[in-house]
């Protein structure tokens, strides 16, 4: 709390489900990390509320970025908000098991490009006002600390990235995520290129003056 830390990334590459479709992230390390803020020795940690582990797949919150914490005025005292980015199968199923010992050029090169994927949301290619919602993320808290009006394209971004408090707890089914990005005939997905997030960022500071 002294820090006053407005946003925290929360990149979860955990290897939570089981098979068939297994090596991927449940939420589990975001609701262990609220679980232990509601403790006697966590109460100087606020973190947001975030749903159960179920829910997480239930709701596909899993497979693809969620803010928590979005409106301030909901909390019972100041906290970050959180984007979680979850590891998930953009353009190659990088959900290989830490006792794989090897791995080669080939596989590694698909790692590391659904890893950009997975922080870019394909470059763009699943939503291109993506570097633009995350800079409203990053602005979110100072939006609530001096009273200024949300940009309507931020209104936009929360409302499309902002967990709403729904939850579904029943046992999920048998997990097995898809690839969201159709990978072209050279093997790989949206190629890599310079994401214009400082552009976008700018962009939402220019609506404030």
């Amino acid at each position: 709390p002294p820090r006053k830390v407005d946003v925290i990334f929360a990149i979860d590459s955990s290897a939570d489900t089981s098979s068939p479709g297994a090596n991927w992230p449940n939420g589990t390390s975001l609701v262990a990390t609220y679980e232990r803020s509601l403790l006697q020795s966590g109460y100087q940690a606020p973190f947001p509320a975030v749903p159960d582990q179920n829910t997480f797949v239930n709701l596909g919150l899993n497979s693809h970025p969620t803010f928590f914490g979005c409106d301030a005025h909901n909390l019972t005292q100041p906290s970050p908000l959180i984007v979680y980015i979850p590891n998930s199968p953009y353009t190659y199923s990088s959900n290989i098991s830490t006792f794989q010992l090897e791995t080669s050029d080939t596989q590694r090169n698909s790692i590391i490009q659904n890893g950009y994927n997975v922080a870019t949301r394909g470059n763009g290619t699943l939503d291109s006002e993506w570097p633009a919602c995350l800079g409203c993320a990053m602005l979110a808290r100072s939006f609530w600390k001096t009273n200024t009006e949300v940009p309507s394209v931020c209104q936009t971004c929360f409302a499309r990235y902002c967990w709403n408090g729904t939850t579904d707890s029943k046992a999920p089914p048998p997990y097995e995520p898809t690839q969201s990005i159709k990978v072209s005939g050279s093997g790989r997905g949206a190629q890599i290129a310079v994401v214009p997030v400082l552009a976008s960022f700018l962009a939402v500071l220019a609506t404030l003056t």
